[in-house]
């Protein structure tokens, strides 16, 4: 079985290798532009994943975002971008016509490209699938000269050279001249009056189409002769008239057939967004679900769910939004989708979560209205004074955390430093916004590093310092419990002419 398999593979295996030569990469530049921000913060702003910055591309705009003027600058990418090589058309690059190395017979142009047909244009006075054959009525190399017979059959084609043959009665170069002699003669059935070409003698030929077979005249079939296209079969229609018509499978005009791929039109009928078309031979495909789908039982592709225990974190929901790719939904709070440089504002964004949590205000998250968080970085939390983070995080100061946490919270969504310099936070304190003279956005004095992420139910702002309500200050508590030694007095006692004698220290505790 193995043995009877290794042709069919080596089939496989060189259809494969022809449509690879098939292809030819070119190189091309894909553009975009970063969304307006704050020109103080352009060197932190990241070009999509892929795209480098491109030199000296920064835009000064008064498009206004939190009604500031802002920043953006172009990103650039450099990609290989597969396309057919000439000769070769569609999705699968087939070959156009009589040959990629000279198509359409070398009498037309080829629609070739990824998005091209594979049909010829002739040339003027050229006609057929592959511009082989003269236009009706024309006969040369050229097929530029034209057939001149008023009653007889012209020699045209490629390989005609023009010459009439007379019907009965007429005679003459364009076979213009009637011969009135011929009425004397009783020519048989499919038979005509002609002049011999040695004597000069009329006589009774058999018409153009028939061929002489005793004393009778019978119609020629062509189609005992190799007329058609290898891959078309021959209809006998009339006196050495035929019709070829490309064989199942295949198409053409007969006289030139090319395998039909059913891949190169609609996609062979597969969903272009979950399946593939494979060519399996002439007039053959079958539908092969992507990578990342799974086939169900009625043989629809369906996307592979490709969550696993470990592929978010413990407090959000895993959701499969393409093949191989899931994304992290926070159970609660702000419904982020992580894209291109929002990445490291929400891994700060994480550190508030666990906050959140501690002080049980998740739930704050599910008001009806949305809400505008202000998130310090990782970096701010850590820069709080000695022992107000820790004291915090104790149960000690769990009433503190929570009006800490409430002060960075506002509930809505309208922030705007032109008509709405002040805001209310859900600590019921006031928030001062103001901008510099460079458009950096200050909240109480605290920079805004991230500005408007849009997220399901509310926006979210990271800067870079904390917002303590006045209401729980000072943080910590009064308490004398620490203790600390001081020196307060040094006396030393020597004796005239020699070393000291004595070296003590005063010391007192409180």
């Amino acid at each position: 079985l193995a043995t009877d398999l290794l042709p069919v593979l080596a089939g496989v295996l060189n259809r494969f290798c022809l449509f690879l030569q098939n292809f030819c990469s070119n190189s091309t530049v894909l553009r975009t532009q970063t969304a307006c921000h704050s020109c103080s913060i352009s060197m932190f702003v990241q070009c999509p994943t892929g795209f480098r910055r491109s030199p000296e591309s920064l835009i000064r705009t008064s498009s206004l975002q939190l009604a500031v003027s802002g920043c953006s600058f172009q990103c650039f990418q450099q990609v290989e971008m597969k396309s057919c090589c000439p000769g070769y058309w569609g999705p699968d690059c087939t070959e156009c016509p009589d040959g990629a190395d000279r198509p359409c017979s070398g009498r037309g142009v080829c629609s070739d490209g990824l998005g091209g047909n594979g049909t010829c244009s002739c040339q003027v006075g050229f006609v057929g699938t592959a511009c082989e054959d003269c236009s009706p009525g024309r006969y040369g190399s050229t097929c530029s000269s034209e057939c001149s017979c008023v009653h007889g059959l012209c020699s045209s084609g490629l390989k005609g050279d023009g010459r009439c043959t007379c019907f009965s009665g007429y005679r003459g170069p364009r076979c213009d001249q009637e011969l009135p002699e011929c009425a004397a003669l009783s020519c048989q059935q499919n038979s005509r009056c002609m002049e011999e070409a040695l004597t000069g003698r009329l006589v009774c030929q058999c018409l153009p189409g028939y061929e002489k077979s005793g004393s009778q005249c019978l119609a020629k079939n062509p189609c005992l002769r190799p007329v058609c296209h290898s891959w078309a079969s021959c209809a006998h229609t009339g006196p050495d008239q035929h019709h070829c018509t490309c064989n199942q499978g295949y198409s053409g005009d007969g006289q030139v057939c090319m395998p039909i791929d059913p891949c190169q039109t609609q996609n062979g009928r597969c969903s272009a967004r979950t399946t593939r078309c494979i060519y399996d031979g002439p007039g053959k495909s079958h539908c092969e679900c992507l990578p990342g789908f799974e086939t169900l039982a009625d043989g629809s592709c369906n996307l592979k769910d490709v969550c696993k225990p470990d592929s978010c974190h413990q407090n959000a929901n895993c959701s499969t939004v393409g093949p191989g790719r899931v994304r992290s939904v926070p159970s609660a709070l702000l419904y982020l989708t992580v894209t291109s440089n929002l990445q490291e504002a929400t891994e700060d964004f994480s550190e508030s979560l666990l906050w959140l949590q501690q002080a049980d205000l998740a739930s704050v998250m599910d008001l009806p209205q949305p809400v505008t968080v202000f998130t310090p970085t990782t970096e701010a939390f850590n820069g709080m004074k000695e022992g107000h983070l820790q004291f915090l995080r104790s149960t000690e100061g769990r009433s503190k955390l929570t009006e800490f946490l409430r002060n960075h919270i506002v509930p809505s969504t309208s922030v705007s430093t032109s008509c709405i310099p002040t805001i209310v936070t859900m600590a019921n304190q006031v928030l001062i916004i103001n901008v510099t003279e460079n458009g950096q956005i200050l909240v109480n004095g605290a920079a805004v590093l991230e500005a408007a992420v849009e997220a399901k139910n509310g926006r979210l702002y990271v800067m870079n310092g904390v917002l303590t309500p006045p209401s729980i200050q000072p943080l910590l508590p009064h308490r004398c419990d620490i203790t600390e030694t001081k020196i307060i007095k040094m006396v030393l006692h020597y004796s005239h002419g020699s070393d000291p004698v004595c070296r003590f220290w005063c010391l007192t505790r409180s």
